[in-house]
C-alpha cells in the first residue's frame, strides 16, 4: 500500500501558547494522567504542586498549618505562610515561567523552581480559583482551563493572611477519575516527615485527619516498620543547618529499600542524594569496623531515609522524582562522620548492626559456593550430552563391532562386542545369548530392539542409575 503524500509546507509549523501547550502536552508536566488508581497519576501530581507551594512557606518558617479540604473531585488547600503579592496573584497562577521561586532570598530550599506547577494545576482544571490575603486585603480570581473569567480585590481583615487554592481536575484532559484519601493521606503524612512542626489537616467526607511528626525521618522508618521488630534502634541525626538529614535500621526482609527526599519532594528514584548517603553509610561503618565489608552485605535488609535542602536543585524532569545535582563532594563525609559517632557512643547498637552485617555475609558466602557447584553440574551434564552424539559418529565409522548401547549412567558407556578366536567371551553375554538374528560368530547388539534394553541392563552401573536421565543412542 502505497505512503499518502503529506506537503510539508509553512503551514504545518504550528505555535502554541503556554496554556494549550500544558494541556496538549500534560505528561511534561504532570506526568502519567491515570484515573486516580496509582498515586503516581496525574490529579495527584496537580495537588502535590499546590501543596508543595504551602510547603514552601513553612519551609521559609511562615505558616506552620496547612489545610485541605476535599470535596467529591474538587480540592482545597489554604496556607497560612505570606500570601501572593496582591498585584502578581494573576500573573503568579496564568503566566508560565513566573513566580518569586526565582530569587533565592525570598526562597531559599524550595521545590517549585520552574515557575510551572500552579499554571500547570490552572490550565488543567475546568474549575480554578484563587485567594492571596495580605494585611487584611484580599485578591481573588476565577478560572477554567488557564483562561481568566473574572477577578476582584477587597478587604478582609478578619481573615488571616496566607493564599487559598480551589481546583478541579478537567474531564476533558483526565477522561473519568476518582480521589483515594489513603493516597493522599499518605503523601501528606511524608510532609510532615520531613518537615517537624508541620500540621496538615485534612478533610474528607467531613472527617478531618491532622498529620504531624515530632521526630522527623525516624518517624517515618518506624511508621514503615510497624510491628516488625528490628535489628537495633532506629539511627537518626540532623545536621544543625537543617540541609542534611538522616535515619536507617535493618529488619529481617530481603533487599535494600530507600526514601528520599529533596526539599521536601519525595524523589522516589532516587538520585545523586541518594547514592552519595549509600556511600556514606558504607564508609562510616566500614571506619568504624577497620573491615572491608562488601556493599551487598551492608545494606542487605537496610531500610534509610534521607533528606537535603538545596538551592537551585537541578532534577531530571518537571515531575521532580530523580536529583541530578552533584551533592557527593558534602554528603558522603557528613553521613559517615555521623555514623562512626553513633556506633563509637552506641556499643551495643554496633554488636548488633556488625552481627547483622556478618550473617549477610556467611549466607551470601554460602549461597555463592551453592551456585558455582550447580553450574559446574550443569556444565559437565551438558559437555557429555555433546560428547554421546559425538561419541557414536566416532564409532559408527571405525571398523568393528562397536557400539554405544547407554548413557542412563552417570557416564556414556560405549561398549565393544567382541568375538572370533581371540576372544571367545563376549563382554555382554547375556546380550550375545539372547539377541535374536544375531549374525554368525558375531555378539553385536541389534540397535533400536527389546535386546538393547535387555543389554543396557546386563552393564554393570555405577552409582545410583535410577536416579540418572534415560537416554539410549545408536552408532
Amino acid at each position: 500500500m502505497a505512503k499518502l503524500k503529506v506537503e510539508y509546507t509553512e503551514d504545518a509549523i504550528k505555535t502554541l501558547d503556554p496554556l494549550q501547550h500544558i494541556r496538549l502536552r500534560t505528561g511534561m508536566y504532570i506526568g502519567r494522567l491515570g484515573d486516580g488508581s496509582n498515586p503516581a497519576d496525574g490529579i495527584y501530581v496537580m495537588l502535590k504542586e499546590v501543596v508543595d507551594n504551602a510547603v514552601d512557606e513553612f519551609i521559609m518558617g511562615v505558616g506552620r498549618r496547612i489545610e485541605i479540604i476535599r470535596e467529591n473531585v474538587t480540592l482545597t488547600v489554604r496556607d497560612f505562610g505570606r500570601g501572593i503579592p496582591l498585584g502578581k496573584v494573576i500573573d503568579c497562577v496564568s503566566k508560565i515561567n513566573t513566580g518569586g521561586k526565582y530569587n533565592d532570598d525570598v526562597f531559599q530550599f524550595s521545590v517549585g523552581l520552574n515557575g510551572v506547577g500552579t499554571k500547570a494545576v490552572n490550565a488543567l482544571s475546568s474549575a480554578f480559583e484563587v485567594v492571596s490575603n495580605r494585611e487584611g486585603q484580599f485578591k481573588r480570581a476565577t478560572f477554567t482551563q488557564g483562561r481568566l473569567l473574572r477577578d476582584e480585590d477587597g478587604k478582609d481583615k478578619a481573615a488571616a493572611t496566607g493564599t487559598y487554592i480551589r481546583f478541579t481536575p478537567d474531564l476533558e484532559i483526565f477522561k473519568s477519575y476518582t480521589w483515594r484519601d489513603e493516597f493522599i493521606a499518605k503523601r501528606l503524612q511524608y510532609y510532615c516527615y520531613l518537615n517537624s512542626g508541620l500540621t496538615i489537616a485534612y478533610t474528607s467526607n467531613g472527617t478531618t485527619q491532622e498529620f504531624n511528626a515530632k521526630n522527623g525521618l525516624a518517624d517515618l522508618l518506624a511508621h514503615e516498620v510497624g510491628e516488625e521488630p528490628l535489628q537495633y534502634e532506629v539511627f537518626h541525626h540532623r545536621e544543625k543547618d537543617g540541609k542534611l538529614e538522616f535515619a536507617f535500621t535493618h529488619v529481617h526482609t530481603y533487599g535494600e529499600n530507600y526514601f528520599s527526599f529533596v526539599n521536601g519532594q519525595y524523589t522516589n528514584d532516587g538520585g545523586t542524594h541518594q547514592s552519595a548517603y549509600r556511600e556514606g553509610v558504607l564508609k562510616g561503618i566500614n571506619e568504624y569496623a577497620k573491615k572491608s565489608f562488601a556493599g551487598e552485605d551492608v545494606r542487605e535488609g537496610f531500610l534509610g531515609a534521607v533528606a537535603i535542602k538545596l538551592q537551585d536543585p537541578l532534577f531530571e524532569s518537571q515531575t521532580k522524582n530523580k536529583l541530578g545535582s552533584d551533592v557527593r563532594a558534602w554528603v558522603v563525609p557528613l553521613v559517615k562522620e555521623a555514623i562512626e559517632r553513633w556506633l563509637h557512643t552506641n556499643p551495643e547498637a554496633a554488636k548488633k548492626l556488625l552481627e547483622k552485617i556478618q550473617t549477610n555475609e556467611r549466607i551470601r558466602t554460602e549461597l555463592s559456593k551453592i551456585k558455582k557447584e550447580a553450574r559446574e553440574r550443569a556444565t559437565t551434564w551438558r559437555t557429555f550430552a555433546g560428547v554421546v552424539p559425538m561419541a557414536a559418529a566416532i564409532l559408527s565409522a571405525v571398523p568393528g563391532p562397536w557400539r554405544l548401547v547407554s548413557v542412563r549412567d552417570r557416564w556414556p558407556r560405549i561398549v565393544a562386542m567382541s568375538h572370533g578366536p581371540m576372544n571367545s567371551r563376549p563382554i555382554v553375554k547375556k546380550a550375545r545369548r539372547n539377541a535374536p538374528g544375531a549374525p554368525s560368530g558375531q555378539g553385536r547388539v541389534p540397535i533400536g530392539t527389546a535386546a538393547q534394553a535387555r543389554a543396557t541392563q546386563a552393564i554393570p552401573r555405577v552409582g545410583n542409575a535410577a536416579s540418572q536421565p534415560s537416554r539410549t543412542a545408536s552408532g
